[in-house]
C-alpha cells in the first residue's frame, strides 16, 4: 500500500529508498557481478509490478471521478446559466433604453437625460438641523425605555444620558444662529431646554416608571411632529425649486416615459415626502408605475437593477400573459395560493 500512494509513473526511486542499505552494501564490492545482474532483475521486475499497481489503481479512480456528479457537467445548470446570462442581456438592453431616469437619494436628485447626468433638489440645511434636534427627545426613549422594560441591567443609559447631554446643550447655544425660522428656532430652544431637565431628572432619580415617561414624551409630542412638517416643508420646497422647470421643459413623449426611482428604509415608506411629490407629479396613476419605491435600496446601482428588472419583467409579462404587472407577483403564486387552500382551507 506505501508503493501504491506514491507516484506511480517513477517508482525507481521508491525502490531506491526503500533498499537504501542494500545497494549501498553492494556498491561496496562486497557482492559479485553476478548478484549485482540478478539484483538488478529483482529490480526491474519490482518496478514492472509498482508499475502494474498504479495502473490498478488508475482503472478504479478514473470510473470513480467520472461518475462524480460534481465532476461531471449538468445539462441542466448549464442551460440555466445561459438562459440566466439572455435574460440578464435584455435588462441591460430594456435600462440603456429607458430616458429620461430619475433617482431621488436621501440628499439629492440623479437625472439621467440624452446621456448627460445631473444632480439637483439638495436638500437644505434647515431639514437636516430639524431632524437632528428631534432626535434628542427620541434618545431618551431610546435610552430609557429599554431600561424600564428590563434590557438594560448593566444601566448603560445613565453613561448614554451623561453623553447625550453636553452635545444638546451645545446645539441649544448655537441656535440662534443656525438659520431656521424664528417660530422652529423658538420651538427648537424650548425642546431642548425640556429635554436638558428631564435628563438631569432621570440621572438624579432613576429610571422613570413607564406612564411617567410617556407623558413626558408625549407633552414633546407636538414640537416633534411641528419641526418633521418644517423638515417636509423644506425638502418639497427644494425639490421643486430644480425638478419643476425641468419637468416643464419635457415635451409629452419624454413626460410618459419617465421613470422615477425614489431610495429609502422600509419604515419611512408610507408618507414619504419626495415620493409623494414624484407620484403629484406624473400624477396618480403613475404611483408604483412609474414612480417606484425602492425599499432597501441607496445607491444608483440599486436603483438601476430594480429598475431594468421592471422594464424587462413587464415587456415580458405583457408578451406572455397580457397583464404588464404579472411578473410583479411571484411567479409561483397562484400555484401557491391553490395548493395552500387544499392543505389549510382558507
Amino acid at each position: 500500500m506505501g508503493i501504491a500512494r506514491r507516484p506511480v509513473n517513477s517508482p525507481e526511486p521508491l525502490i531506491a529508498c526503500r533498499h537504501g542499505s542494500r545497494l549501498d552494501d553492494t556498491a561496496g564490492g562486497a557482492a559479485s557481478a553476478p548478484n549485482r545482474n540478478q539484483l538488478a532483475m529483482r529490480l526491474r521486475r519490482v518496478s514492472g509490478r509498482v508499475r502494474f499497481a498504479g495502473l490498478a489503481v488508475l482503472a478504479v479512480i478514473v470510473p470513480a471521478v467520472a461518475s462524480d456528479p460534481a465532476a461531471s457537467p449538468d445539462p441542466f445548470r448549464q442551460l440555466n446559466d445561459t438562459a440566466i446570462a439572455i435574460y440578464q442581456q435584455a435588462k441591460s438592453r430594456y435600462l440603456a433604453a429607458a430616458d429620461p431616469v430619475v433617482i431621488v437619494g436621501a440628499s439629492s436628485i440623479l437625472i439621467r437625460q440624452h446621456g448627460a447626468v445631473r444632480r439637483v433638489g439638495a436638500i437644505p440645511a434647515a431639514y437636516h438641523l430639524l431632524k437632528t434636534v428631534d432626535h434628542v427627545p427620541r434618545s431618551l426613549w431610546a435610552a430609557l425605555r429599554p431600561a424600564i422594560d428590563g434590557l438594560d441591567r448593566d444601566e448603560t443609559w445613565r453613561s448614554e444620558l451623561t453623553a447625550l447631554r453636553p452635545r444638546a446643550e451645545a446645539v441649544l447655544a448655537a441656535l440662534p444662529q443656525a438659520g431656521l425660522p424664528a417660530e422652529a428656532a423658538i420651538r427648537d430652544d424650548q425642546m431642548l431646554r425640556t429635554c436638558l431637565a428631564l435628563i438631569d431628572g432621570y440621572l438624579a432619580t432613576g429610571v422613570p416608571a413607564p406612564d411617567k415617561l410617556q407623558g413626558e414624551l408625549r407633552a414633546l409630542a407636538p414640537a416633534v411632529l411641528a419641526d418633521a412638517a418644517e423638515a417636509a416643508r423644506a425638502q418639497i420646497d427644494a425639490i421643486d425649486r430644480d425638478v419643476r422647470p425641468w419637468w416643464a421643459g419635457l415635451s409629452q413623449a419624454e413626460r410618459d416615459q419617465t421613470f422615477v426611482v425614489v431610495l429609502g428604509v422600509k419604515t419611512a415608506r408610507v408618507g414619504n415626502a419626495a415620493y409623494g411629490y414624484f407620484v403629484n407629479l406624473l400624477g396618480s396613476a403613475e404611483d408604483s408605475h412609474r414612480v417606484v419605491y425602492a425599499e432597501g435600496i441607496f445607491d444608483e446601482p440599486g436603483a438601476d437593477g430594480l429598475l431594468a428588472t421592471l422594464l424587462t419583467d413587464r415587456r415580458l409579462s405583457l408578451d406572455f400573459f397580457a397583464d404588464e404587472r404579472r411578473m410583479e407577483r411571484d411567479l409561483l403564486a397562484d400555484g401557491a395560493q391553490a395548493r395552500l387552500l387544499e392543505l389549510f382551507g382558507h
